[in-house]
């Protein structure tokens, strides 16, 4: 197997793992959020800090649970290691992994409540995923290099301070 394919796989299992990063369950954000609130001595309301803090937890969650499941795919396919998934198999991790990912970004996003600092941009970075997630739906393949359809939304993230969230 030559280098470029090798090289593309890792590429593409690690642009899957960090697109989906926000799929953690609702427990560990809310964990986060909850922990994040008593630590600032209110209810609820987080600081611009804390907030990047928790949907940065998210999308670390998110990340392990979509290589993981992603790992699974590939051994449930059993698709050798170093071999490039096929067209219609990138289709499947699109439909099964990626866009219940984003999904879950969202609403675990969503989750923590209104940003302290530019609610409208982090809404307009919600909305990119929502739009991603549509993109995905209709084709699928985009599994393949899911990162083109983030370019936007991805810089959304990096310039509200997210420090994992957007770093694709």
């Amino acid at each position: 197997m030559s280098l470029r394919v090798r090289a593309h796989l890792a590429v593409m299992a690690l642009a899957i793992a960090l697109i989906a990063a926000g799929c953690g369950s609702d427990e560990d954000a809310s964990t986060t959020t909850t922990s994040s609130a008593a630590a600032n001595g209110t209810k609820g309301a987080l600081s611009k800090a804390e907030y990047i803090d928790a949907a940065d937890g998210v999308c670390v969650n998110g990340a392990e649970r979509s290589e993981a499941e992603f790992n699974e795919f590939l051994q449930e396919k059993a698709i050798p290691k170093g071999q490039e998934p096929t067209s219609a198999q990138f289709a499947e991790v699109g439909e099964q992994i990626l866009v219940p990912a984003f999904q879950r970004q969202v609403d675990e996003i969503r989750s923590l409540g209104p940003a302290p600092e530019n609610p409208d941009q982090i809404e307009e970075y919600l909305n990119g995923l929502e739009e991603a997630i549509k993109e995905v739906e209709e084709n699928p393949t985009l599994a393949k290099s899911p990162a083109k359809v983030l370019v936007d939304t991805d810089k959304i993230a990096q310039a509200y301070g997210f420090k994992v969230c957007g770093n694709r």
